[in-house]
């Protein structure tokens, strides 16, 4: 600096007191020999050492870490319940009757008539049938002679107007079906 300006020197320094001052966020004494700021190191710093230095290495570091992701669970899934496969139907699986109904008198009633027969049909089946009463006490059955669909059914019942029964007709196939047999009420 010239010395005819005592006062640029001054103001300098105290420009740069100023400066240093906003630098580092505090006063400044100026009655102090002033030495130029330095920025602090960045990177990694090695303490003064005795004899021979290696070359500084940098700490590790850890850099930010994330959370780890939690894939989605998926729902458990059902199995799919197999559709079921229809069974065959037996050929000729409706058995009819001819005639539809029986009706028979009690015994003793002196009434008539205590024996009945009745037909035994199913389309497209060839075979025999069989033929029992659902309650024996009222009526029995029996196949009719020389057929292999026809059959008798006999009354044994003694009460006048008994409630009746049933005869259920079965074919080899599995298939069945019910004959109604009434006891009539019956005044002689």
């Amino acid at each position: 600096m010239p010395a005819s300006r005592p006062w640029t020197a001054l103001s300098s320094v105290a420009a740069f007191a100023v400066l240093l001052a906003g630098c580092s966020g505090g006063a400044v004494d100026l009655s102090q020999p002033q030495v130029p700021a330095t920025h602090a190191p960045t990177g990694p710093t090695s303490a003064p050492t005795n004899g021979p230095t290696s070359n500084p290495t940098t700490a590790p570091t850890t850099g930010p870490t994330t959370a780890p992701t939690i894939a989605p669970t998926t729902s458990p899934t059902t199995t799919p319940t197999p559709t079921p496969t229809p069974t065959a139907t037996p050929v000729g699986s409706a058995i009819t009757f001819n005639p539809t109904e029986i009706l028979l008198a009690a015994q003793k009633s002196g009434c008539a008539p205590l024996t009945a027969n009745f037909v035994v049909s199913e389309a497209g089946y060839a075979g025999s049938f069989t033929a029992v009463s659902q309650n024996t006490a009222i009526a029995t059955v029996a196949p009719t002679a020389g057929t292999t669909n026809g059959f008798t059914v006999t009354s044994v019942t003694t009460t006048n107007g008994s409630p009746g029964t049933k005869i259920m007709v079965t074919d080899s196939n599995g298939n069945s079906a019910l004959e109604p047999v009434g006891i009539s009420f019956c005044l002689p």
